[in-house]
């Protein structure tokens, strides 16, 4: 039998469940991101998206991109003649920008500028 503080918490969805937690699950770490947030201004190429992600590998980033092309965010265009691709947002990825932008936002006006981004 479950006590009566258990009751009242054994039907509500687990933190990864409830809306807020399937968001983070799909964001997932900085690296997603800080791609998403790039990706946000415009279609760019792998070495373009790992020369303006400082202390990204090459490793995390292709391992990133196939995470948030799994989870619809973005798509990847290969370029006429089979030289190089683009990433870019799908229309799901596009609906991120509002919120990664308000993000910013908030970093702008609440964490100093010499703090560390660990």
């Amino acid at each position: 039998m479950l006590a009566q503080s258990d009751e009242r918490t054994a039907n509500r969805p687990t933190p990864l469940e409830c809306p807020l937690g399937i968001f983070l699950r799909l964001l997932g770490n900085k690296w997603r991101a800080l791609v998403l947030w790039r990706l946000s201004w415009g279609a760019k190429g792998y070495y373009q998206l790992l020369r303006a992600i400082e202390g990204l590998t090459s490793r995390r980033l292709t391992q990133e991109l196939g995470d948030l092309e799994r989870a619809g965010l973005i798509t990847k265009r290969t370029q006429p003649g089979g030289l190089g691709a683009q990433y870019c947002l799908t229309p799901l990825g596009e609906r991120f920008k509002l919120v990664l932008g308000s993000m910013y936002l908030w970093a702008l006006q609440n964490v100093p500028p010499n703090s560390s981004d660990s």
